[in-house]
C-alpha cells in the first residue's frame, strides 16, 4: 500500500443543491481479502438515488484500519471497517456512512450535514444497524432473536407498548402476559442458555448510542446485523415485548404454581429476576414512533435526555443527535454549530424549552449541585452532558405538564444566564436529615426527623404548618411523593412499614381480591391450574421499589414547621420556593460567588407536605405574598 498516500477525499458540497456524499463498496478483485476499497461521490437527495443508511458506533479512535476511497488510504474504526467488509460480503453497493459521508475535519460541513439527517434516514431504502463482528454467543442469540420473533408474530404483539388485545391494565394485561409465557413456553428449542445469548445481544455498545434513536426512528426499513446474522426491527421489538411480558409472569407468579412457571425460571432464572432489562434505545425508539412524527421539543429531550445513560462522544450531540425527531419550527430554533459551547447550546435550549413550558421546566433543572459537570452553566439550565437524571426524573413525568390552576407562569429572561421568576415562600429549611433510600434506615430517620421538628417547636409556637402528633406519619409522605411519583396502589404498599396502618388490611384484601379473580386459567390439556399471584413478594416487591427510588434525599424541616424532601445537595439556610406555574416547590439558594451575588441558584425540586398537586392551588388560594427572584 505505499504507492498510496493518505489526503482528503472530500470535494466541497453544494449547500443549495441538497448535496450529500454516498460511498460505493468495490467488489474484491484480487489483493488482500480484507482490503476495502471505495468510491466516495456526491449526489443530490432531490435526484432521489438508491442508498442504505449506515448506523453504528464508531468505537475506539485509536484502533483504526485502513480503506482506500478513490484511491487514497483513509484511516477509519476497526468498528466500520468490519461493517464496510461484512456490507461487501452481503452485496451491499451504496451506503451513507458518516464518518466517511461527512467531512469530520470541516465545522461548517458538519454543521450542514446534520441538519439534514432527519433526510438522510428518511430516503434511505432501508438503514443497518451495525452491531459489530459476531461471536458464537451472538450469532445464537440472533437465531434466538428470529424465533421468538415468529411466536410473537403468531400472538399479534408486536412491541411492548402495543398488546395485543387491548389495555395494559386489569384482567387484559394479565392474560396478555400469561399467553405470552405460555407460548414461550412451548417453544422446546428455547434453553436458558438461549436467554443468555439474547441478552448479550441485547448488551452490545451499538445500543447505549444516543443516535440511534433517530437513526431507528426515521427509518423506513430496519436491519439489525451482527457480523453474517440479521434480523429486523420489527422482530426485536416484538421478541423482546414477548420475552419481558414472560420475565414479568415469572417474577409475580407464586413458585408453587403451574409448570409454566417452573419452565420460565428454570429459563430466566440466572438473568432476568435480577438483570433482564430492554435496552433504553429500544423502548425510547418505540415511544417516539407511537407519538408520531415532528414530536413536541419538550416531549424529545424529556423522553431521552433524563433517566437514560445514551452515550454521545460530543456533548453537543446531546442535543444535535435529537433535532431529526422534532417538528420544524423547533429544529429551525437551534442552531447546528459544532464551534459553539455546551454552555451556549444547553442554555439556548432550556431557554425555548422554558419559553414553551413554562417554570414546570425547572423540574427537569434542578440537579445544579449534585451533578452538574458544566460549570460555566446557570443553575437554571439543563446539563445534557449528564446523562443519569434518574433520581428526579419519575416525580417529573408526574407532575410536568399538570400547570397549576390560575397560576400561570411568570417569568423573564434578564440576561442569558440570569432570569426573573415569580412565586412565593414556604419558608426556609431550618435542618436536614440525610436518607439513604435503604429500609433499614427508615426508623432512624423517623427519630431525627421528630427530634429536628421537637427542636422547631421550641422555638416557633404558632403557624406551624403541621401539628406536632401528626410529623411522623407525614415522614412516609415526603419519602415517597419526594422521589417517586407512582400509582396509588404502590403508595398503599408503604403501609407494611407500620405508618398508615390503616391502608394494611384494605391493601392485602385487595391483593387477594386480585389474585382470586386471576386463580383459574384453562390449560392446554383441558385442565384447571392456579395462576395466583405471590401477593407477599409483591407487596415487598413494591415497597422495596419505592425507597429504592427515593435515594438519596435529604428529608428537611422548614423553620415554619413544613416537613418535606430534597436533593442531597439541601442544606441548612437554603429557601423552599414555589414558581408560580409549576405544581411543585424548588430549592434555593443564595449566591455566594462573584457570578451569582444578588441572586438565587436553583438546587432542585422538592416536596413538601401541604404543598404539591392539588395542595398548591390551596397554597395559592391563602394569597401568600408574591416576589420575584433572580435566577443564575
Amino acid at each position: 500500500m505505499d504507492k498510496y498516500q493518505t489526503r482528503s477525499v472530500h470535494t466541497p458540497l453544494d449547500v443549495t443543491r441538497n448535496e450529500v456524499r454516498l460511498l460505493t463498496i468495490l467488489p474484491l478483485v484480487g489483493g488482500p481479502r480484507d482490503l476495502i476499497e471505495c468510491e466516495l461521490d456526491t449526489c443530490s437527495l432531490d435526484d432521489r438515488p438508491t442508498y442504505t443508511a449506515l448506523s453504528y458506533v464508531w468505537g475506539d479512535a485509536t484502533k483504526t484500519r485502513p480503506v482506500l476511497v478513490n484511491g487514497h488510504v483513509v484511516h477509519v474504526t476497526t468498528n466500520l471497517a468490519d461493517a464496510l467488509f461484512q456490507l461487501r460480503e452481503d452485496g451491499v453497493e451504496v451506503v451513507w456512512a458518516d464518518a466517511l459521508s461527512i467531512n469530520q475535519n470541516n465545522d461548517n460541513e458538519k454543521n450542514h450535514q446534520v441538519q439534514k439527517m432527519k433526510t438522510i434516514y428518511q430516503m434511505a431504502n432501508y438503514v443497518i444497524a451495525w452491531l459489530g463482528v459476531e461471536s458464537d454467543t451472538s450469532k445464537r442469540g440472533m437465531l434466538k432473536l428470529c424465533e421468538v420473533a415468529v411466536l410473537a408474530s403468531s400472538l399479534n404483539i408486536r412491541h411492548i407498548y402495543d398488546p395485543p388485545n387491548g389495555g395494559m391494565d386489569g384482567k387484559q394485561y394479565d392474560d396478555n402476559i400469561r399467553t405470552a409465557a405460555e407460548v414461550l413456553c412451548e417453544c422446546d428449542t428455547l434453553k436458558e442458555e438461549d436467554i443468555g445469548s439474547i441478552l448479550s445481544v441485547m448488551a452490545m455498545p451499538f445500543w447505549s448510542r444516543l443516535w440511534i434513536i433517530q437513526e431507528l426512528c426515521l427509518a423506513p426499513f430496519v436491519t439489525i446485523a451482527c457480523g453474517s446474522s440479521r434480523v429486523s426491527g420489527a422482530e426485536v421489538h416484538a421478541a423482546l415485548a414477548m420475552l419481558t411480558w414472560a420475565s414479568w409472569f415469572s417474577y409475580r407468579c407464586s413458585r408453587k404454581s403451574t409448570n409454566t412457571i417452573a419452565r420460565l425460571r428454570d429459563l430466566y432464572h440466572p438473568f432476568v429476576l435480577e438483570r433482564w432489562t430492554r435496552p433504553p434505545a429500544i423502548d425510547l425508539a418505540v415511544k417516539v414512533q407511537k407519538s408520531g412524527p415532528n414530536l413536541d421539543l419538550g416531549f424529545v429531550f424529556g423522553t431521552t435526555c433524563n433517566g437514560t445513560t445514551l452515550f454521545a462522544s460530543d456533548p453537543l450531540d446531546r442535543v444535535y443527535a435529537l433535532l431529526g425527531l422534532v417538528g420544524d419550527e423547533d429544529r429551525n430554533a437551534i442552531t447546528v454549530d459544532y464551534t459553539n459551547s455546551c454552555g451556549s447550546l444547553y442554555a439556548q435550549v432550556t431557554r425555548l424549552l422554558l419559553s414553551q413550558w413554562g417554570t414546570a421546566f425547572f423540574l427537569y433543572c434542578g440537579s445544579a449541585c449534585q451533578h452538574r459537570t458544566q460549570r460555566y452553566l446557570p443553575s437554571w439550565c439543563l446539563d445534557w452532558t449528564f446523562t443519569g437524571h434518574r433520581a428526579e426524573y419519575l416525580i417529573k413525568i408526574a407532575v410536568l405538564t399538570r400547570p397549576v390552576p390560575d397560576s400561570p407562569s411568570d417569568f423573564e429572561f434578564i440576561t442569558d444566564d440570569r432570569v426573573a421568576v415569580r412565586g412565593a415562600r414556604f419558608g426556609r429549611v431550618a435542618g436536614v436529615v440525610p436518607y439513604s433510600g435503604g429500609l433499614e434506615d427508615l426508623q432512624n430517620v423517623i427519630f431525627s426527623i421528630g427530634e429536628l421538628y421537637e427542636q422547631i417547636l421550641e422555638y416557633e409556637t404558632e403557624n406551624l404548618s403541621i401539628s406536632e402528633h401528626t410529623a411522623s406519619k407525614e415522614i412516609i409522605k415526603v419519602l415517597i411523593y419526594g422521589k417517586a411519583m407512582v400509582t396509588s396502589d404502590l403508595i398503599h404498599w408503604t403501609a407494611s412499614l407500620g405508618v398508615f396502618e390503616d391502608y394494611i388490611q384494605s391493601q392485602q384484601s385487595n391483593l387477594q381480591n386480585r389474585t382470586n379473580s386471576i386463580d383459574t386459567h384453562e390449560s392446554g390439556h383441558g385442565q384447571k391450574r392456579n395462576m395466583d399471584f405471590d401477593a407477599g413478594a409483591q407487596f415487598k416487591q413494591n415497597v422495596e421499589q419505592i425507597f429504592w427510588n427515593t435515594k438519596p434525599r435529604n428529608l428537611f424541616v422548614t423553620e415554619n414547621g413544613y416537613i418535606g424532601s430534597g436533593s442531597v445537595c439541601t442544606q441548612a439556610g437554603d429557601v423552599v420556593y414555589a414558581f408560580k406555574g409549576s405544581r411543585l416547590p424548588f430549592i434555593l439558594r443564595a449566591g455566594e460567588d462573584e457570578k451569582t451575588k444578588g441572586g438565587w441558584e436553583l438546587v432542585g425540586a422538592a416536596y413538601v407536605n401541604g404543598g404539591t398537586f392539588e395542595d398548591t392551588a390551596d397554597f395559592w388560594s391563602m394569597d401568600p405574598p408574591v416576589e420575584d427572584v433572580i435566577l443564575c
